[in-house]
């Protein structure tokens, strides 16, 4: 339950001071109550909440959350393809970028987009979900499919190591490795030119 669950953050906050708070877990935006958790965890001083997303709720629940004092958000989006979006997700590729443009506007920053490469699902589309991002100041972040709930033929199938993903990147535009962040696994890089 929320109470619970804020009853627990408040609990390792005291004893920890906690700093960062995620949000995630299902749909989070399902949830009626979100906006009011989210007002009650920014109350107990955590500095970073943030909330992770399908975004297909998110353009009509996005002024609620930014109301609530929410700024940093993360969307799954696998694809900017309709067909290929619904292939993969069940869900409306328009919604969620409907969404994620909303909350743009409104001023969430920053907001990530989480892209899961599949060869042959979504592989093609890196450097236009790279341009979106670009065009509407969003840090995208690519993901490699994990062998979770996949028979080996399937992974082995539908697996795109980050660095093809790199090699098709710098097909299009000019990468320069960022500064490595402590605790962080990613390997960041700032996108500097197209050509």
């Amino acid at each position: 339950s929320p109470g619970g669950l804020l009853h627990i953050i408040a609990s390792l906050n005291r004893s920890f001071s906690v700093q960062k708070v995620r949000i995630t877990g299902g749909e989070p935006l399902l949830a009626r109550d979100l906006p009011s958790m989210i007002r009650e965890v920014i109350k107990m001083g955590i500095p970073d909440v943030g909330v992770t997303t399908n975004g297909q709720l998110l353009a009509e629940k996005a002024e609620d959350l930014w109301n609530a004092g929410l700024r940093r958000l993360n969307v799954s989006c696998d694809s900017l393809d309709q067909g290929t979006f619904k292939d993969l997700t069940g869900g409306s590729a328009r919604k969620t970028i409907n969404g994620i443009l909303e909350a743009k506007r409104l001023g969430m920053k920053p907001i990530k987009l989480n892209t899961v490469v599949m060869r042959g699902r979504n592989d093609t589309e890196v450097n236009e979900l790279l341009q979106f991002s670009l065009a509407n100041g969003l840090e995208l972040r690519f993901l490699e499919l994990m062998p979770v709930g996949l028979s080996a033929d399937e992974f082995d199938q539908l697996y795109v190591s980050s660095d093809e993903v790199k090699q098709r990147l710098e097909q299009q535009f000019i990468l320069r490795p960022c500064k490595e962040q402590m605790g962080s696994t990613a390997r960041r890089s700032a996108v500097w030119d197209s050509f």
